[in-house]
Formats: C-alpha cells, structure tokens, sequence
C-alpha cells in the first residue's frame, strides 16, 4: 500500500496538532488545579517547556495543514486546522500581555495606597504623639533607646510588620474562571475542536 504526499502531509497535520491540543489541555489543567505560588515559583521552567513545545507543534502543524490545502486543490475542510495554530496563538499571546499588565496596574495601585496611608498616618496628630511617647499596654516596662528616649515595644512591630505582609494583593490568580485561565481553557476547547474536525473531515474524505 503505497501513501502519496498528501497522505502523509495530512498525517503530520493532524498528529501535530493532536498533540498540540493535548499539550495545551495539559497545561490548562495544572493552571486551573495548582495553586498560584506554586505556578508562579515552581512551575516556571514546566510552563516554559510547555510554551516551547507548543510553539514547535502549532508550527509544525501549520506547515502541513498548508502543504496539504495545497496540494488538494484547496479543501475547505483543512482551514480548521490550518487556522488552528496562529489564531490560539495569536489569542494567547494578547491576553497574557494583557493579564500581566491588570497584574502590574493592580500592584502598582497597591502600592500608591500603601504609600498614602503611610503619609496619613505620619501627617496624623494622634500618631504624631504616639510616636513622640509610644503607647504601652498596661502593665508593660518602659522601654528606653539607645539615647534613653522611650521606644515602642518590638514585639508590637513584629505584629505590625506581619499584618502588612498578610495583605493581599488582587492579582490574577488560580481558579476555574480566574483572569488567564478563562483564555487557556478557552485556547484549549478550541485546539481540541479544531483536531476532532480535521479527523472527522479527512475520514469522511
């Protein structure tokens, strides 16, 4: 049984893109279940690896999905796939500039309120002469400086220090439907639709 060119261009087509699409479902599913520092911190190279493959077979799978549309004359059937590739990555490549640019908005805003409750507080009277004679529990030993000056007990510091930094940011984050996730699942449906149609289209054939 002999196989002609377009056989095995069709072939290669829908192979690439069938492990295209299962490589974005992949990566699709480890966003949506791994927590958000754990995607951030360890998972970086995973999703690296991820993007590169990616890229490899989309390409892959658009040359052939091109040679065979050529060589059949133009089958309408074959656009699927053909379009498949630069579109979801085209797609994904917007929406992440765009979700790293709320991110950096929303940290950015974080950080400018940070700064003006801290200009509050300092312009406040109240705090004025807190700072000036610290205010201690009942009870608590007074507390002097290297300068004799009383000083506010470090321990309450510490506390103060820990609330600041268990604040949250609202940056884009794990979830079924949250901020990047949405367009993966969203590129993902789409590949997978794209290859069980070129399948089905070219069995029919």
């Amino acid at each position: 049984m002999s196989f002609s060119i377009l056989d095995i261009s069709n072939g290669i087509a829908v192979s690439s893109l069938g492990l295209y699409a299962g490589l974005l479902s992949s990566s699709t599913l480890v966003s949506v279940i791994a927590p958000i520092d754990v995607v951030k911190n360890s998972l970086k190279h995973v999703f690296c690896g991820f993007g590169i493959g990616g890229t490899v077979l989309a390409t892959v799978s658009t040359a052939a999905f091109s040679l065979s549309y050529y060589l059949s004359g133009k089958d309408t059937s074959l656009l699927y796939g053909l379009l498949l590739g630069p579109l979801s990555g085209l797609y994904l490549q917007l929406t992440s500039d765009y979700t790293k640019k709320l991110a950096d908005i929303e940290e950015t805003k974080h950080n400018l309120d940070e700064i003006v409750d801290k200009k509050n507080q300092m312009s406040s009277p109240e705090l004025v002469e807190k700072e000036v004679t610290p205010k201690l529990p009942p009870h608590h030993p007074v507390i002097k400086g290297a300068n004799g000056e009383t000083v506010q007990c470090p321990f309450a510091k510490r506390q103060a220090n820990k609330k600041l930094q268990n604040k949250k940011i609202n940056l884009p984050g794990c979830g079924f439907l949250s901020s990047m996730n949405f367009h993966l699942i969203v590129a993902s449906t789409a590949s997978v639709a794209a290859f069980v149609t070129s399948v089905f289209l070219l069995l029919k054939v």
